[in-house]
């Protein structure tokens, strides 16, 4: 499952550290976030290549948003 309205760069060991060391703390920021917690989906689909895309809501606040703000992702 996705997050929808957002880009978030990937983990992946052949870029650069700066780029993988983002990735890795957007994904820890966003775990610790709805770790173990009820999240809600709304808006629920799948984009053209059958990924499932979502807005996740955790304690009424929009993931997609929230990493937003933190500067974690792109719009």
């Amino acid at each position: 499952m996705r997050l929808a309205r957002i880009n978030a760069p990937e983990i992946n060991s052949n870029i650069n550290s700066n780029t993988n060391s983002l990735s890795l703390e957007s994904r820890d920021f966003l775990s610790s976030m709805v770790m173990n917690k009820i999240v809600e989906l709304k808006s629920v689909r799948t984009d053209k290549y059958g990924r499932i895309l979502a807005e996740v809501y955790c304690d009424n606040v929009n993931m997609s948003d929230l990493l937003l703000e933190k500067g974690y992702v792109v719009a």
